[in-house]
């Protein structure tokens, strides 16, 4: 049962955002074939439109996985889904997998993007790609960054995937928490509320937690530029030391101290909220 309701759910969500993966591909093309052939003026102009694309094309599958949600769950489609003969949680997780999906094809779609547009910028300012590639290598190694090549690839999508994860979760978490009694019959006015509210809370949360929490990544910089610059002119520390504290203490070190209160926090708040997600799908949603 739960592997037709995923491919019930990726058909449902297959009608429409197909097609904004498919609009931002063709100003795509149309951006290479202006860059090959027209002036810069036409070629600054079709790249505008091609970052408004990209822009519009993740709001889309943003907006139109949240409605999804929100309407067969809540909504006009509430009523039969909850008739189907399974669990609510077996329906959530099956919505909520198609949607990850999405969100992190969006993501790796959006970076695979930006990276074509770059090299067809190099192309056209007659830059060599193999010159380039030892450029940015050689900028990582002065930033005391150790990653390269396929790591740094395999670090992209790693934050993607973590990106699409956060995104996803707060999202669903609006929805299911914002279409609670609580709100009354707002409609899609209780999620949106909620979602305002939660992105607020998590923003205070991290700088407070960036600021509080003893532990940072310390900048450390090697003294003779000259005879460190291929091996690297910056080196990273791991401290237990807060932001805050440094500041009060003047020790000096604030000023090379990024906090990682935030990154350590925001696992703890996501597994909270897709926990009391998946409670209030399965204790508070019903036919009634």
């Amino acid at each position: 049962m739960f592997g037709r309701l995923l491919k019930y759910e990726l058909k449902a969500t297959s009608r429409v955002i197909p097609f904004a993966f498919l609009i931002s591909f063709l100003f795509a093309i149309f951006h290479f074939l202006l860059s090959r052939f027209l002036g810069d003026l036409a070629v600054g102009a079709s790249f505008a439109f091609l970052v408004l694309a990209l822009v519009t094309q993740f709001i889309i599958v943003w907006v139109m996985l949240a409605v999804r949600y929100y309407k067969s769950m809540y909504g006009a489609e509430a009523y039969l889904t909850h008739t189907l003969p399974t669990s609510s949680t077996s329906i959530f997780w099956s919505k909520f997998l198609v949607a990850f999906g999405w969100f992190f094809v969006s993501v790796v779609y959006i970076a695979a993007m930006v990276a074509g547009l770059f090299a067809n910028l190099m192309q056209m300012l007659k830059v060599n790609m193999d010159e380039l590639g030892g450029g940015f290598e050689m900028f990582l190694r002065f930033l005391g960054i150790p990653v390269s090549g396929w790591g740094l690839v395999l670090v992209l999508l790693f934050f993607a995937l973590t990106v699409s994860l956060g995104s996803l979760i707060t999202l669903y978490f609006a929805v299911t928490a914002g279409s609670t009694s609580v709100f009354g019959s707002m409609g899609m006015g209780g999620p949106v509320i909620m979602y305002i509210l939660v992105y607020i809370g998590q923003q205070i949360l991290g700088i407070f937690a960036g600021l509080l929490i003893p532990i940072s990544l310390k900048m450390n910089f090697v003294e003779d530029f000259a005879n460190h610059i291929l091996g690297g002119v910056m080196s990273w520390e791991l401290v237990f030391e807060s932001t805050m504290l440094s500041w009060f203490s003047g020790n000096g070190n604030a000023g090379q101290l990024f906090p990682l209160g935030s990154y350590i926090l925001n696992p703890i708040i996501y597994t909270s909220m897709i926990l009391i997600t998946v409670y209030l799908v399965k204790r508070k949603t019903s036919l009634r």
